[in-house]
């Protein structure tokens, strides 16, 4: 084993070191190895730095073909730690350089790591606790045009039957389920899943079985429930003899079958089940089993497959292509167009895997950019220190110490930098990453537990990312300073103004200007359409609503006659409370982000003239576009004379009203609208609100009037006067007052639900200016070394010129053009890849466009102030140069 490493390990080496010391190599290696092991100290860790050793060493000599291996015996192992001593005491002794650098290199490096841990979870980490994760995929129905869509029960039932490539198969649904312990209720998250589930998954429950096909055959009618493994430790004392009790789950008792094993949490990151139960026992699907199983209209479920062995992924889409046209044959007004394909399973939804990977993938090409910018501002401060020590190499040249030693020696001291920039990095990472975790407060009725963790692959990534970089941008400074013979290196190091390493400072910190542009571009843009958002009319007033929500028919409000009386009681109590301005109930809030939709029809289905429409709709209490402050249009609202059994009324939009009657007035007119069409007759018309996100066009969208269409997955919206939480805790009291078991969900705010919308737009704008704002810190630092070092170098010069005549606003100036000329290049670079990037952020701009000049104008003041004033205090110290000053320097 050691032998197959070290020969691998060999490959890192140049062709030449191979045939002429590769034996020899190996051999010093090997002995190393014994003479670590029959000490018997250091063990594993000892092995690994000396392997780490070797391989770094030929990674040098690979790269910087000179190196000229010692011989057998030679001590060059000893070279290596020694100069690691070294470059450590340099360190400690260069203090201030060193703290810069370090805490530069660990904000590079840190947030780098964060991302990469938040993109290994979502996109490339294994489902954890499923066996063979390669052969599970995800299945999804496709409509022309690409979208994506969920299952139907039916649909579903064929395909799988006819492909045989697929081992096990099963559908989902995530939901909600009321847990009642002493009399108190709760929600928990449910997963309803059919008997293959967990087969599907490769995850057999830790305890007890997993659920029998029988669960899929007759709706309501097996109650049984298996239990996660944390809510068995949680909520019921890890007991051991938890299978085959009775728990109560939707106030209806639930026999125990079994205990999910610890590892595995479920197959979507953030959304960690409680409780794994029947399809069949979905308390939705029970409100309208023909519907919810037997239709293939309804699409309600997501699906997820098992591949036989053998068979690869686009073996089962070809399949997939091919029964489902079958089915469209069969069916033909509701498959047509339909197809299915298959996606290899993630943590991420496939749903949202696209837009999700686009917006990892920007900010992570972000990270890195700052992450070069740094780099080359720590490679500069590197490049500044050896470039000072040109008389110090050439001396040591001439000594007898080659070229390679030289580099051997300059590279460690950078690596060393790199290395504890690296660890502090990855310390920042774990706070980091612990932010992302108390990030999962998010306003959402939901319970999302984030888990980000700095496992190995995290580590292996930060320490190999600070080896490539730290590697990179040590060894160009090295070549760069020890290039030349020693003659030419010492008349280099005694003429005034001699500076090998010019040109490459001037590289690096063109880079980081161009970074610079870049980040200060894009953040501008994205934080000025937030500020435009702001000024966007939502077309209801969500400051001072709060809501929160329940479902009836969970609680066995199952008589719509039972659950009309308590919405009814339940407002008459909110109401009375002295801070209450006003309350409401109903399936669906603006901006809540559950909208849904269905067609409209004027009058009727049918005849070759019939319009339809496809429009959101909400189904409300009375007192809805009071309490959001939804201005009326025209009509009226509902009132007390709307009531169930009374004729069914609706009150439309704006945009429904136009596209279904242009010109004319709605009023009295009728629709026909629902899964089950009813007429209603409009009654009113009220002013457009945005459904989903504050960006979306304007929608047509109906409301109905609850009672007259029952639902019972509500939530109840309070506008309060003084929402302090001594208020907030007085109805969440009146509402148990009617029903001290019901089960609600989190109490969250209208503005927050809304704000949530722009967190795209939030979290990219507010990356990229911080990130914007460090880059051009390292601009700043970057322009204000080289301008100082050149200022240095040039003593003799500014010297000579200000006895010849010049001025000292004359050097002022000469050395501030001297600092703008060096963002000059960065500026060319940058300007043309921040356009790009405005480009491609278009989709997230509200009311300004890539190339605003209110943008590109303040970016341009801002950069040439701060490059001023980064040369400002050189500029000042040559113009205090002088004549014999400059001749003392010499």
């Amino acid at each position: 084993m050691r032998a197959r490493i070290g020969r691998l390990l060999l490959r890192l080496y140049s062709r030449a070191f191979r045939r002429a010391h590769g034996p020899a190599a190996l051999q010093v290696l090997e002995e190393d190895l014994l003479e670590t092991r029959r000490a018997g100290g250091g063990g594993l860790p000892r092995r690994i730095l000396l392997w780490a050793e070797f391989a770094a060493h030929g990674l040098l000599d690979r790269s910087e073909r000179v190196v000229r291996a010692a011989a057998p015996g030679s001590g060059f192992w000893n070279g290596w730690s020694q100069d690691v001593r070294v470059a450590l005491r340099s360190s400690r002794k260069r203090l201030g350089f060193t703290t810069v650098a370090v805490g530069s290199l660990a904000i590079g490096l840190g947030i780098n790591a964060v991302v990469f841990a938040v993109t290994d979870t979502f996109f490339l980490r294994d489902i954890p606790g499923v066996t063979e994760p390669d052969a599970l995929v995800e299945l999804a129905l496709i409509f022309p045009g690409g979208d994506q869509a969920q299952w139907n029960v039916p649909d579903f039932q064929d395909v799988t039957a006819a492909i045989p490539s697929l081992e096990a198969a099963a559908l989902f649904d995530r939901g909600t389920v009321s847990f009642a312990t002493d009399g108190e209720g709760e929600q928990l998250l449910a997963l309803h899943v059919t008997s293959g589930y967990f087969r599907t998954m490769g995850a057999p429950p830790a305890m007890g079985r997993d659920f029998g096909p029988e669960v899929d055959r007759a709706p309501g009618t097996h109650p049984e429930v298996v239990l996660s493994h944390r809510t068995w430790t949680e909520r019921f004392d890890a007991d051991p003899g938890i299978v085959g009790a009775t728990v109560r789950l939707n106030r209806e008792p639930y026999t125990v079958i079994g205990v999910a094993s610890e590892t595995f949490r479920g197959h979507q990151f953030g959304l960690q089940p409680a409780v794994y139960l029947p399809l069949t026992q979905s308390s939705t699907a029970l409100r309208d089993p023909e519907r919810f199983f037997g239709s293939r209209g309804t699409l309600w479920v997501g699906a997820v497959g098992r591949m036989a062995p053998g068979t690869s992924l686009d073996q089962l889409n070809a399949t997939l292509r091919t029964v489902t046209a079958r089915l469209a044959e069969a069916h033909p007004d509701s498959n047509t167009g339909r197809s299915a394909h298959a996606f290899r399973a993630s943590l991420m939804p496939t749903q949202g895997r696209l837009a999700a990977s686009v917006a990892f993938g920007l900010i992570g090409g972000l990270m890195l950019l700052v992450l070069a910018a740094t780099a080359a501002n720590v490679g500069g401060m590197l490049l500044a220190r050896a470039s000072a020590r040109e008389r110090e190499m050439a001396v040591r040249m001439a000594l007898g110490s080659g070229r390679a030693r030289m580099v051997r020696h300059l590279v460690t001291e950078a690596m060393v930098v790199f290395l504890l920039g690296g660890t502090a990095g990855l310390v920042l990472a774990t706070q980091g990453l612990r932010w992302f975790e108390a990030s999962s407060a998010l306003p959402t009725f939901l319970p999302v537990q984030l888990d980000f963790a700095l496992d190995g692959r995290i580590f292996a990534f930060g320490l190999g990312l600070t080896g490539i970089v730290g590697l990179v941008f040590g060894l160009l400074p090295a070549l760069g300073v020890t290039r030349g013979g020693i003659q030419s290196a010492l008349r280099e190091a005694a003429a005034a103004g001699g500076d090998r390493g010019s040109r490459l400072r001037r590289v690096f910190v063109a880079g980081q200007v161009a970074v610079a542009i870049l980040l200060l571009a894009s953040s501008t843009l994205v934080l000025r359409s937030l500020r435009n958002t702001a000024s966007v009319d939502p077309g209801f007033a969500p400051e001072g609503v709060y809501l929160t929500g329940f479902d009836l028919a969970m609680e066995g409000y199952e008589d719509p006659e039972e659950a009309a009386v308590f919405v009814e009681s339940l407002l008459a109590r909110i109401r009375s409370l002295p801070e209450v301005t006003g309350a409401t109930v109903a399936d669906d809030f603006p901006l809540d982000g559950g909208s849904s939709s269905s067609p409209v029809h004027p009058g009727g289905i049918g005849g070759p003239d019939a319009r339809r429409v496809q429009s959101y709709y909400a189904r409300v209490a009375d007192g809805y576009f009071e309490t959001l402050d939804i201005p009326r249009v025209a009509g009226r609202t509902f009132d007390g004379q709307d009531r169930r059994g009374t004729p069914r009324v609706a009150v439309v939009n704006e945009v429904l009203a136009d596209a279904l009657w242009p010109g004319e007035s709605p009023l009295g007119r009728e629709v026909i609208f629902g899964l089950q069409p009813h007429r209603y007759e409009v009654v009113g018309v009220v002013a457009v609100t945005n459904t989903d996100l504050l960006t979306d066009r304007p929608s047509p969208q109906i409301f109905t009037l609850l009672q007259q269409d029952p639902e019972s997955d509500l939530q109840l919206a309070v506008r309060m006067r003084n929402a302090s939480p001594e208020a907030l805790g007085r109805v969440r009291r009146e509402i148990l007052a009617l029903d001290p078991a019901l089960a609600l969900s989190p109490t969250l705010p209208l503005s927050r639900l809304a704000a949530l919308a722009l967190l795209p737009q939030r979290l990219i704008g507010g990356v990229a200016g911080v990130l914007g704002v460090l880059a051009l810190f390292l601009s700043a630092l970057g322009v204000y070394g080289v301008v100082a070092f050149m200022v240095a170098r040039r003593t003799r010069e500014i010297g000579v010129r200000m006895a010849l005549g010049s001025s000292r606003a004359g050097v002022l100036r000469r050395v501030l053009l001297d600092g703008l000329r060096l963002g000059f290049p960065g500026v060319l670079v940058g300007i043309p890849l921040a356009v790009l990037l405005s480009v491609a952020l278009r989709s997230l701009l509200v009311g300004v466009g890539p190339l605003d000049p209110g943008t590109w104008i303040p970016v341009g003041v801002v950069l040439v102030a701060v490059l001023s004033l980064a040369s400002l205090a050189p500029a000042r110290r040559a113009s205090r140069v002088q004549p014999m000053e400059a001749l003392r320097s010499e």
